[in-house]
Protein backbone atom coordinates (compact mmCIF):
# COMPACT_ATOMS: atom_id res chain seq x y z
CA UNK A 1 0.00 0.00 0.00
CA UNK A 2 2.92 2.17 1.12
CA UNK A 3 4.91 1.90 -2.48
CA UNK A 4 1.81 2.76 -4.22
CA UNK A 5 1.18 5.61 -2.62
CA UNK A 6 4.38 6.97 -3.11
CA UNK A 7 4.13 5.68 -7.05
CA UNK A 8 0.82 7.73 -7.43
CA UNK A 9 2.93 11.06 -5.22
CA UNK A 10 5.41 10.57 -7.85
CA UNK A 11 3.03 10.76 -11.22
CA UNK A 12 1.03 13.42 -9.72
CA UNK A 13 5.05 15.59 -9.38
CA UNK A 14 5.93 13.96 -12.62
CA UNK A 15 2.77 15.56 -13.95
CA UNK A 16 3.25 19.18 -12.57
CA UNK A 17 6.32 19.13 -13.73
CA UNK A 18 5.23 18.78 -16.93
CA UNK A 19 2.73 21.39 -17.11
CA UNK A 20 5.13 24.03 -15.44
CA UNK A 21 7.54 23.85 -18.27
CA UNK A 22 4.19 23.98 -20.25
CA UNK A 23 3.05 27.14 -18.05
CA UNK A 24 6.42 28.66 -19.02
CA UNK A 25 6.62 28.02 -22.78
CA UNK A 26 2.90 29.75 -23.41
CA UNK A 27 3.91 32.50 -21.36
CA UNK A 28 7.47 33.17 -23.35
CA UNK A 29 5.35 32.82 -26.67
CA UNK A 30 3.70 36.16 -25.22
CA UNK A 31 5.87 38.38 -25.89
CA UNK A 32 7.24 40.54 -28.13
CA UNK A 33 8.05 38.77 -31.90
CA UNK A 34 7.11 35.53 -30.09
CA UNK A 35 3.49 34.91 -30.70
CA UNK A 36 0.03 36.75 -29.04
CA UNK A 37 0.01 38.64 -26.17
CA UNK A 38 -3.27 36.82 -24.82
CA UNK A 39 -1.50 34.09 -23.83
CA UNK A 40 -0.03 36.07 -21.19
CA UNK A 41 -3.49 36.25 -19.63
CA UNK A 42 -3.82 32.54 -18.62
CA UNK A 43 -0.45 31.18 -18.94
CA UNK A 44 0.80 31.77 -15.38
CA UNK A 45 -2.34 30.44 -13.86
CA UNK A 46 -1.02 26.74 -15.03
CA UNK A 47 2.48 27.20 -12.40
CA UNK A 48 -0.05 28.48 -9.71
CA UNK A 49 -1.98 25.46 -10.53
CA UNK A 50 1.14 23.08 -10.23
CA UNK A 51 2.59 25.16 -7.26
CA UNK A 52 -0.63 25.02 -4.65
CA UNK A 53 -0.53 22.27 -1.99
CA UNK A 54 3.14 21.88 -2.70
CA UNK A 55 6.03 21.59 -0.23
CA UNK A 56 8.25 24.52 -0.31
CA UNK A 57 11.34 22.28 -1.21
CA UNK A 58 9.07 20.96 -4.74
CA UNK A 59 7.88 24.74 -4.79
CA UNK A 60 11.54 26.06 -5.44
CA UNK A 61 12.15 23.09 -7.98
CA UNK A 62 9.07 23.59 -9.82
CA UNK A 63 9.52 27.33 -9.81
CA UNK A 64 13.28 27.05 -10.86
CA UNK A 65 12.08 24.52 -13.93
CA UNK A 66 9.44 27.11 -15.04
CA UNK A 67 12.12 29.87 -15.04
CA UNK A 68 14.82 28.25 -16.56
CA UNK A 69 12.88 26.96 -19.67
CA UNK A 70 10.80 30.52 -19.83
CA UNK A 71 14.45 32.63 -19.81
CA UNK A 72 15.78 29.64 -22.36
CA UNK A 73 13.26 30.62 -24.72
CA UNK A 74 12.46 34.06 -24.67
CA UNK A 75 16.34 35.00 -24.20
CA UNK A 76 17.27 32.22 -27.65
CA UNK A 77 18.73 34.86 -29.41
CA UNK A 78 21.38 35.38 -26.93
CA UNK A 79 22.58 32.23 -27.55
CA UNK A 80 24.32 33.00 -31.88
CA UNK A 81 26.08 36.11 -30.08
CA UNK A 82 27.88 33.77 -27.06
CA UNK A 83 28.45 31.19 -29.24
CA UNK A 84 29.30 32.64 -32.87
CA UNK A 85 29.57 37.26 -32.39
CA UNK A 86 31.58 37.43 -29.64
CA UNK A 87 33.69 34.53 -30.23
CA UNK A 88 34.78 35.89 -34.25
CA UNK A 89 35.22 39.40 -32.50
CA UNK A 90 37.51 38.87 -29.94
CA UNK A 91 38.39 35.65 -30.16
CA UNK A 92 38.65 35.05 -26.55
CA UNK A 93 37.14 31.85 -25.90
CA UNK A 94 36.15 28.69 -28.34
CA UNK A 95 31.81 28.45 -29.00
CA UNK A 96 31.40 25.16 -26.51
CA UNK A 97 32.06 27.78 -23.24
CA UNK A 98 29.71 30.32 -24.73
CA UNK A 99 26.67 27.75 -24.99
CA UNK A 100 27.82 27.07 -21.04
CA UNK A 101 27.63 30.93 -20.51
CA UNK A 102 24.25 30.92 -22.03
CA UNK A 103 22.68 27.77 -19.88
CA UNK A 104 24.68 29.59 -16.69
CA UNK A 105 22.83 32.51 -17.30
CA UNK A 106 18.97 31.29 -18.11
CA UNK A 107 19.85 28.79 -14.78
CA UNK A 108 20.74 31.71 -12.75
CA UNK A 109 17.74 33.52 -13.67
CA UNK A 110 15.34 30.46 -13.12
CA UNK A 111 16.69 30.83 -9.96
CA UNK A 112 14.42 34.36 -9.07
CA UNK A 113 10.94 31.72 -9.84
CA UNK A 114 12.51 29.13 -7.94
CA UNK A 115 12.20 31.96 -5.13
CA UNK A 116 8.40 32.56 -6.59
CA UNK A 117 7.76 28.36 -6.01
CA UNK A 118 9.31 28.17 -2.52
CA UNK A 119 6.75 31.16 -1.25
CA UNK A 120 3.99 30.38 -3.30
CA UNK A 121 4.02 26.93 -1.92
CA UNK A 122 4.08 28.36 1.54
CA UNK A 123 1.35 31.40 0.70
CA UNK A 124 -0.73 28.66 -0.83
CA UNK A 125 -1.04 26.18 2.20
CA UNK A 126 -0.99 28.84 5.23
CA UNK A 127 -4.03 30.66 3.27
CA UNK A 128 -5.99 27.60 2.08
CA UNK A 129 -8.75 28.21 3.62
CA UNK A 130 -9.05 31.93 2.99
CA UNK A 131 -9.26 32.93 -0.83
CA UNK A 132 -8.88 36.65 -0.57
CA UNK A 133 -5.25 36.30 1.25
CA UNK A 134 -4.66 33.80 -1.28
CA UNK A 135 -5.47 36.52 -3.96
CA UNK A 136 -3.41 39.48 -2.43
CA UNK A 137 -0.40 37.44 -1.58
CA UNK A 138 0.19 36.10 -5.05
CA UNK A 139 -0.08 39.43 -6.56
CA UNK A 140 2.38 40.28 -3.55
CA UNK A 141 4.66 38.11 -4.18
CA UNK A 142 5.13 38.40 -8.28
CA UNK A 143 5.71 41.96 -7.72
CA UNK A 144 8.31 41.35 -4.87
CA UNK A 145 10.16 38.66 -7.50
CA UNK A 146 10.56 41.36 -10.24
CA UNK A 147 11.29 43.87 -7.03
CA UNK A 148 14.73 41.03 -6.91
CA UNK A 149 15.31 40.69 -10.48
CA UNK A 150 15.73 44.91 -10.29
CA UNK A 151 18.22 44.95 -7.50
CA UNK A 152 21.91 45.69 -8.55
CA UNK A 153 24.73 44.64 -9.39
CA UNK A 154 22.99 42.63 -11.43
CA UNK A 155 19.75 44.45 -12.04
CA UNK A 156 18.61 42.24 -14.97
CA UNK A 157 14.81 43.11 -15.64
CA UNK A 158 14.40 42.16 -19.55
CA UNK A 159 11.21 39.78 -20.17
CA UNK A 160 8.92 40.54 -17.27
CA UNK A 161 4.91 39.85 -17.78
CA UNK A 162 4.15 43.14 -19.12
CA UNK A 163 6.47 42.87 -21.69
CA UNK A 164 3.54 40.95 -23.64
CA UNK A 165 1.01 44.19 -23.49
CA UNK A 166 3.37 46.10 -26.10
CA UNK A 167 0.37 45.27 -28.18
CA UNK A 168 -2.12 46.35 -26.27
CA UNK A 169 -2.26 50.23 -26.98
CA UNK A 170 -5.30 50.99 -24.87
CA UNK A 171 -3.95 49.03 -21.53
CA UNK A 172 -0.78 50.35 -21.96
CA UNK A 173 -1.75 54.00 -20.95
CA UNK A 174 -2.16 52.64 -17.40
CA UNK A 175 1.69 52.66 -17.16
CA UNK A 176 1.37 56.71 -17.06
CA UNK A 177 0.36 55.69 -13.90
CA UNK A 178 2.15 52.66 -12.27
CA UNK A 179 4.78 52.14 -15.08
CA UNK A 180 5.54 48.31 -15.86
CA UNK A 181 4.42 47.69 -12.14
CA UNK A 182 0.91 48.28 -12.61
CA UNK A 183 0.60 46.23 -15.93
CA UNK A 184 1.88 43.44 -14.07
CA UNK A 185 -0.84 43.60 -11.50
CA UNK A 186 -3.28 43.70 -14.12
CA UNK A 187 -1.28 40.47 -15.12
CA UNK A 188 -1.37 38.79 -11.84
CA UNK A 189 -4.74 39.99 -11.01
CA UNK A 190 -6.52 37.67 -14.05
CA UNK A 191 -4.25 34.66 -13.83
CA UNK A 192 -4.70 34.44 -10.12
CA UNK A 193 -8.92 34.67 -10.02
CA UNK A 194 -8.20 31.70 -12.59
CA UNK A 195 -6.07 29.80 -10.23
CA UNK A 196 -8.41 30.41 -7.55
CA UNK A 197 -11.37 29.63 -9.79
CA UNK A 198 -9.91 26.36 -10.70
CA UNK A 199 -9.13 25.36 -6.62
CA UNK A 200 -12.39 26.01 -6.05
CA UNK A 201 -14.38 24.46 -8.50
CA UNK A 202 -11.71 21.86 -10.08
CA UNK A 203 -13.93 22.17 -12.92
CA UNK A 204 -11.76 22.96 -16.32
CA UNK A 205 -15.03 24.17 -17.95
CA UNK A 206 -15.81 26.48 -15.52
CA UNK A 207 -12.34 27.85 -15.47
CA UNK A 208 -12.68 28.37 -19.44
CA UNK A 209 -15.41 30.17 -18.94
CA UNK A 210 -13.89 32.66 -17.03
CA UNK A 211 -10.90 32.97 -18.74
CA UNK A 212 -13.11 33.64 -21.94
CA UNK A 213 -14.89 36.10 -20.01
CA UNK A 214 -12.20 37.85 -18.16
CA UNK A 215 -9.79 37.84 -21.47
CA UNK A 216 -12.72 39.17 -23.87
CA UNK A 217 -13.67 42.19 -21.12
CA UNK A 218 -9.90 42.75 -21.03
CA UNK A 219 -9.81 43.11 -25.22
CA UNK A 220 -12.96 45.41 -24.49
CA UNK A 221 -11.26 48.00 -22.50
CA UNK A 222 -8.36 48.26 -24.16
CA UNK A 223 -10.17 48.39 -27.84
CA UNK A 224 -12.61 51.29 -26.07
CA UNK A 225 -9.53 53.31 -24.06
CA UNK A 226 -7.22 53.10 -27.74
CA UNK A 227 -10.12 54.87 -29.88
CA UNK A 228 -10.17 57.74 -27.76
CA UNK A 229 -6.54 58.35 -27.73
CA UNK A 230 -5.36 61.92 -29.41
CA UNK A 231 -3.98 62.23 -32.55
CA UNK A 232 0.29 62.33 -32.80
CA UNK A 233 0.07 65.71 -34.76
CA UNK A 234 -1.98 68.04 -35.38
CA UNK A 235 -2.26 70.56 -38.62
CA UNK A 236 -0.12 73.22 -36.07
CA UNK A 237 2.69 71.06 -35.21
CA UNK A 238 5.71 72.90 -35.45
CA UNK A 239 8.14 69.89 -35.44
CA UNK A 240 12.62 69.14 -34.92
CA UNK A 241 13.69 67.45 -37.63
CA UNK A 242 15.87 64.80 -37.10
CA UNK A 243 18.21 61.75 -39.09
CA UNK A 244 18.85 58.65 -37.15
CA UNK A 245 21.81 56.74 -39.25
CA UNK A 246 21.19 52.83 -39.34
CA UNK A 247 24.90 52.13 -39.93
CA UNK A 248 25.20 48.20 -39.89
CA UNK A 249 28.94 47.88 -39.35
CA UNK A 250 29.67 44.43 -38.26
CA UNK A 251 31.27 44.47 -34.50
CA UNK A 252 34.57 42.91 -36.27
CA UNK A 253 34.71 45.95 -38.70
CA UNK A 254 34.04 48.07 -35.80
CA UNK A 255 37.12 47.19 -33.62
CA UNK A 256 39.52 46.97 -36.99
CA UNK A 257 38.41 50.14 -38.68
CA UNK A 258 40.28 53.36 -37.78
CA UNK A 259 38.46 56.70 -36.65
CA UNK A 260 39.59 58.29 -40.04
CA UNK A 261 37.45 55.37 -42.05
CA UNK A 262 34.67 55.74 -39.65
CA UNK A 263 34.76 59.76 -40.39
CA UNK A 264 34.73 59.35 -44.16
CA UNK A 265 31.31 57.06 -43.53
CA UNK A 266 29.55 60.00 -41.43
CA UNK A 267 30.68 62.41 -44.46
CA UNK A 268 29.41 60.58 -47.12
CA UNK A 269 26.34 59.85 -44.30
CA UNK A 270 26.16 64.10 -43.84
CA UNK A 271 26.13 64.35 -47.52
CA UNK A 272 23.45 61.78 -48.07
CA UNK A 273 20.83 63.81 -45.39
CA UNK A 274 21.77 67.00 -47.03
CA UNK A 275 20.65 66.08 -50.56
CA UNK A 276 17.56 63.80 -48.90
CA UNK A 277 16.68 66.60 -46.20
CA UNK A 278 18.87 69.62 -45.80
CA UNK A 279 16.50 71.05 -43.11
CA UNK A 280 17.69 68.14 -40.81
CA UNK A 281 18.68 70.17 -37.34
CA UNK A 282 19.99 66.45 -35.48
CA UNK A 283 22.06 64.09 -37.00
CA UNK A 284 21.92 60.93 -34.48
CA UNK A 285 25.00 57.86 -34.90
CA UNK A 286 24.22 54.70 -33.22
CA UNK A 287 26.13 53.71 -29.83
CA UNK A 288 29.66 53.63 -29.53
CA UNK A 289 30.13 54.52 -33.33
CA UNK A 290 33.27 55.37 -32.41
CA UNK A 291 35.13 52.35 -29.62
CA UNK A 292 37.89 55.56 -28.93
CA UNK A 293 37.73 58.55 -27.05
CA UNK A 294 37.52 61.37 -30.29
CA UNK A 295 38.67 63.82 -27.79
CA UNK A 296 42.51 62.20 -28.42
CA UNK A 297 41.94 62.36 -32.27
CA UNK A 298 42.23 66.49 -32.60
CA UNK A 299 41.90 65.93 -36.36
CA UNK A 300 38.46 64.13 -35.85
CA UNK A 301 37.03 66.81 -34.37
CA UNK A 302 37.81 69.13 -36.36
CA UNK A 303 36.77 67.03 -39.27
CA UNK A 304 33.44 66.90 -37.18
CA UNK A 305 32.76 70.16 -36.53
CA UNK A 306 33.50 71.13 -39.82
CA UNK A 307 30.52 68.57 -40.88
CA UNK A 308 28.43 70.62 -38.25
CA UNK A 309 28.88 74.10 -39.28
CA UNK A 310 28.76 72.94 -43.18
CA UNK A 311 25.30 71.17 -42.28
CA UNK A 312 23.94 73.32 -39.97
CA UNK A 313 23.05 69.79 -37.78
CA UNK A 314 23.87 69.40 -34.38
CA UNK A 315 26.15 66.03 -34.63
CA UNK A 316 24.85 63.55 -31.77
CA UNK A 317 28.84 61.43 -31.57
CA UNK A 318 28.30 58.25 -29.23
CA UNK A 319 32.16 57.35 -27.97
CA UNK A 320 33.70 55.67 -25.24
CA UNK A 321 35.07 58.89 -23.22
CA UNK A 322 37.87 58.93 -21.03
CA UNK A 323 38.16 61.26 -17.76
CA UNK A 324 41.23 60.68 -16.23
CA UNK A 325 41.21 56.81 -14.97
CA UNK A 326 37.59 56.63 -15.57
CA UNK A 327 35.98 54.96 -19.24
CA UNK A 328 32.46 55.66 -19.68
CA UNK A 329 30.03 54.25 -23.10
CA UNK A 330 29.07 57.98 -23.95
CA UNK A 331 27.26 60.23 -26.26
CA UNK A 332 28.84 64.24 -26.46
CA UNK A 333 27.62 66.55 -29.17
CA UNK A 334 29.31 68.59 -31.89
CA UNK A 335 26.94 71.88 -32.37
CA UNK A 336 27.38 73.81 -35.74
CA UNK A 337 28.74 76.70 -34.03
CA UNK A 338 30.08 76.24 -30.29
CA UNK A 339 31.95 72.42 -32.06
CA UNK A 340 32.42 70.07 -29.35
CA UNK A 341 30.38 70.76 -26.52
CA UNK A 342 32.45 70.03 -23.36
CA UNK A 343 29.25 68.25 -21.93
CA UNK A 344 28.54 64.50 -22.75
CA UNK A 345 25.96 62.22 -20.92
CA UNK A 346 27.68 58.26 -19.44
CA UNK A 347 25.81 55.57 -19.70
CA UNK A 348 24.09 55.06 -16.16
CA UNK A 349 23.14 51.36 -16.36
CA UNK A 350 25.98 49.07 -17.80
CA UNK A 351 25.11 45.49 -19.13
CA UNK A 352 26.56 42.98 -16.77
CA UNK A 353 29.76 40.94 -17.63
CA UNK A 354 30.14 42.92 -20.96
CA UNK A 355 30.47 46.43 -19.34
CA UNK A 356 30.79 45.54 -15.97
CA UNK A 357 31.10 42.33 -13.76
CA UNK A 358 28.76 41.89 -11.10
CA UNK A 359 29.56 40.10 -7.60
CA UNK A 360 33.18 40.41 -8.52
CA UNK A 361 34.19 37.21 -6.45
CA UNK A 362 31.60 34.84 -7.71
CA UNK A 363 31.62 35.12 -11.43
CA UNK A 364 35.52 36.33 -11.87
CA UNK A 365 35.66 33.49 -13.85
CA UNK A 366 33.58 35.14 -16.49
CA UNK A 367 35.61 38.33 -16.77
CA UNK A 368 36.60 37.25 -20.43
CA UNK A 369 32.73 37.65 -21.48
CA UNK A 370 33.98 41.80 -21.30
CA UNK A 371 34.27 43.54 -24.52
CA UNK A 372 37.60 45.88 -24.67
CA UNK A 373 37.02 47.31 -21.26
CA UNK A 374 35.04 47.64 -18.26
CA UNK A 375 33.59 50.62 -17.75
CA UNK A 376 32.30 52.83 -15.47
CA UNK A 377 28.90 54.14 -14.55
CA UNK A 378 27.34 57.78 -14.92
CA UNK A 379 25.68 59.70 -12.71
CA UNK A 380 24.38 62.60 -14.17
CA UNK A 381 20.75 62.96 -16.41
CA UNK A 382 22.55 65.23 -19.24
CA UNK A 383 20.24 67.04 -21.72
CA UNK A 384 20.62 68.65 -24.52
CA UNK A 385 18.43 71.73 -25.58
CA UNK A 386 17.97 71.69 -28.87
CA UNK A 387 14.22 73.92 -28.95
CA UNK A 388 13.46 71.19 -26.23
CA UNK A 389 15.17 69.15 -24.08
CA UNK A 390 16.35 65.81 -25.42
CA UNK A 391 17.82 63.52 -24.05
CA UNK A 392 20.07 60.45 -24.81
CA UNK A 393 19.69 56.73 -23.23
CA UNK A 394 22.19 54.29 -24.37
CA UNK A 395 21.50 50.38 -25.67
CA UNK A 396 19.51 48.55 -22.87
CA UNK A 397 18.94 51.69 -20.57
CA UNK A 398 16.09 51.40 -22.59
CA UNK A 399 14.70 48.29 -20.38
CA UNK A 400 15.51 50.58 -17.45
CA UNK A 401 12.57 52.95 -15.99
CA UNK A 402 14.43 54.56 -13.84
CA UNK A 403 16.63 56.13 -16.35
CA UNK A 404 14.05 57.71 -18.37
CA UNK A 405 12.25 59.21 -14.89
CA UNK A 406 15.86 60.97 -13.71
CA UNK A 407 15.75 61.97 -17.12
CA UNK A 408 12.55 63.13 -17.26
CA UNK A 409 12.32 64.85 -13.62
CA UNK A 410 15.68 66.60 -15.25
CA UNK A 411 13.88 68.05 -17.94
CA UNK A 412 13.79 65.93 -20.76
CA UNK A 413 10.99 66.46 -23.29
CA UNK A 414 12.22 63.56 -25.89
CA UNK A 415 14.35 60.94 -26.05
CA UNK A 416 16.37 59.20 -28.25
CA UNK A 417 17.91 55.93 -27.66
CA UNK A 418 21.31 55.40 -29.50
CA UNK A 419 21.82 51.47 -29.51
CA UNK A 420 24.62 48.86 -31.36
CA UNK A 421 22.26 45.83 -31.66
CA UNK A 422 25.64 44.81 -33.58
CA UNK A 423 25.58 41.54 -32.26
CA UNK A 424 21.95 40.24 -32.74
CA UNK A 425 21.72 38.25 -35.76
CA UNK A 426 17.45 37.56 -35.23
CA UNK A 427 15.04 39.85 -35.46
CA UNK A 428 13.40 39.14 -32.21
CA UNK A 429 16.37 40.40 -30.47
CA UNK A 430 15.86 43.90 -32.07
CA UNK A 431 11.84 44.17 -32.15
CA UNK A 432 12.12 43.26 -28.39
CA UNK A 433 14.46 45.84 -27.34
CA UNK A 434 12.76 48.46 -29.90
CA UNK A 435 9.68 47.57 -28.36
CA UNK A 436 10.57 48.37 -24.64
CA UNK A 437 10.31 51.94 -25.49
CA UNK A 438 6.65 51.94 -26.45
CA UNK A 439 6.46 51.39 -22.72
CA UNK A 440 8.70 54.33 -21.61
CA UNK A 441 7.16 56.52 -24.51
CA UNK A 442 3.80 56.27 -22.01
CA UNK A 443 5.59 56.31 -18.54
CA UNK A 444 7.07 59.54 -19.48
CA UNK A 445 4.38 60.60 -22.27
CA UNK A 446 7.42 61.50 -24.05
CA UNK A 447 8.50 61.20 -27.97
CA UNK A 448 11.24 58.44 -28.28
CA UNK A 449 12.99 58.00 -31.61
CA UNK A 450 15.25 54.64 -31.43
CA UNK A 451 18.80 54.71 -33.37
CA UNK A 452 20.62 51.19 -34.03
CA UNK A 453 23.16 50.28 -35.64
CA UNK A 454 21.57 46.97 -36.74
CA UNK A 455 18.32 48.34 -36.64
CA UNK A 456 15.35 48.37 -35.56
CA UNK A 457 15.48 52.79 -35.89
CA UNK A 458 12.29 54.21 -35.20
CA UNK A 459 9.99 56.74 -34.12
CA UNK A 460 7.11 56.15 -31.10
CA UNK A 461 4.42 58.76 -30.17
CA UNK A 462 4.09 59.47 -26.29
CA UNK A 463 1.04 56.90 -25.83
CA UNK A 464 2.84 54.06 -27.25
CA UNK A 465 1.81 54.32 -30.82
CA UNK A 466 4.85 52.93 -33.17
CA UNK A 467 4.75 55.73 -36.21
CA UNK A 468 7.99 54.71 -38.05
CA UNK A 469 10.49 51.72 -38.19
CA UNK A 470 13.25 50.96 -40.17
CA UNK A 471 13.82 47.43 -42.32
CA UNK A 472 16.42 45.50 -39.99
CA UNK A 473 19.87 44.56 -41.01
CA UNK A 474 20.46 47.33 -43.68
CA UNK A 475 22.02 50.39 -43.87
CA UNK A 476 19.47 53.25 -44.11
CA UNK A 477 18.95 56.99 -42.48
CA UNK A 478 15.61 57.25 -41.23
CA UNK A 479 14.15 60.70 -40.83
CA UNK A 480 11.74 61.95 -38.15
CA UNK A 481 9.29 64.56 -36.80
CA UNK A 482 9.54 65.56 -32.86
CA UNK A 483 6.94 67.92 -32.11
CA UNK A 484 8.74 71.02 -30.53
CA UNK A 485 6.59 71.66 -27.95
CA UNK A 486 6.98 70.50 -24.31
CA UNK A 487 5.58 67.82 -23.45
CA UNK A 488 2.86 66.47 -20.32
CA UNK A 489 4.07 65.51 -17.35
CA UNK A 490 2.47 61.72 -15.52
CA UNK A 491 2.35 60.81 -12.28
CA UNK A 492 4.56 57.68 -12.69
CA UNK A 493 8.74 59.20 -12.71
CA UNK A 494 7.92 61.17 -9.33
CA UNK A 495 6.46 57.90 -7.33
CA UNK A 496 8.99 55.46 -9.41
CA UNK A 497 11.00 55.09 -5.87
CA UNK A 498 8.00 54.56 -3.53
CA UNK A 499 6.69 51.78 -5.82
CA UNK A 500 9.09 49.15 -4.45
CA UNK A 501 8.90 50.64 -0.81
CA UNK A 502 4.89 49.65 -1.44
CA UNK A 503 6.37 46.79 -2.91
CA UNK A 504 8.21 45.27 -0.27
CA UNK A 505 5.72 46.70 2.61
CA UNK A 506 2.71 44.91 0.55
CA UNK A 507 5.27 41.26 0.62
CA UNK A 508 6.49 42.00 4.42
CA UNK A 509 2.82 41.98 5.63
CA UNK A 510 1.55 38.59 3.77
CA UNK A 511 4.49 36.83 5.06
CA UNK A 512 3.89 38.51 8.75
CA UNK A 513 0.04 37.27 8.40
CA UNK A 514 0.75 33.72 7.01
CA UNK A 515 3.11 33.32 9.96
CA UNK A 516 1.01 34.16 12.55
CA UNK A 517 -1.38 31.27 11.06
CA UNK A 518 -0.89 28.19 12.65
CA UNK A 519 -2.40 24.87 10.58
Amino acid sequence: MRERTIKETTMKFGKKFLFSMISAVLLAFSMPAMGTYVLVWFSFSILMVCLDGQKKRRGFLLGFIFGTVYFTICFWWILPTFVREIPKTFNKFPPIVGLFVFLLAVGFLGFYFGIYGFFFAFFSKKFEKSSGLLFLSSIALILFVEYLRSLPPLKFIGFRFSDALFEATGLLQLASIGGSQLLLILIAITNTLIFISYKRHHSIRRTMVLTTSLVLGIYCINFIIGTVLPESYTEQTETIKVAGVQTMITPLNKYRASPEEKMIKIEEFTAQVEAEQPDTELFVLPEAYFIEDVNTYPDIIRSLEDVAEKTNMTVVLPHVYTLKEERYNAVQFVDPKEGLLGMYYAKMELNPFSEYLPFEKLFQFLSFLKFKNYLDHGTEPVTLDIGIKAAFPICFEAYFPNVFATLKKAGADMYCVVTNDGYFTHKTALEQHFRQLQIRAVETRSWMCHVSNNGITGLIDPYGRILQESEPFVSSISYFDIPAAKTSETIYPYIYDYLYLFTLAFFSVMVVLALLIRK
